[in-house]
């Protein structure tokens, strides 16, 4: 699939992610947002065990810095910037 000025490219917060955006959009002009809430997710939580450092979401700050040509998502509460989207109780998932 070809990328074009026009195209919209929605983008997880985890360097994977952030990283296959910015060689895909090498050289188009298209906008593109980051957004927590496409980011990795994981049912039930399992405290005892560890994210791949791939998939921790990035601190916002640190985005911009690195990723100054992309926007960010500021329709989303900061809480799930910082936490990520795992936000239902697992019981209720």
């Amino acid at each position: 699939m070809t990328l074009t000025d026009e195209d919209v490219v929605i983008i997880s917060p985890v360097r994977r992610t952030l990283e296959t955006a910015r060689i895909w959009s090498e050289n188009v002009d298209c906008r593109k947002i980051v957004s927590p809430l496409v980011s990795p997710r994981m049912f039930p939580i399992q405290p005892e065990e560890n994210t791949l450092p791939c998939d921790k979401i990035l601190d916002i700050e640190l985005i911009k810095k690195e990723y100054s040509t992309f926007e960010m998502d500021v329709n989303v509460p900061i809480n799930i910037w910082s936490t990520g989207i795992n936000t239902l109780p697992d019981a209720h998932f």
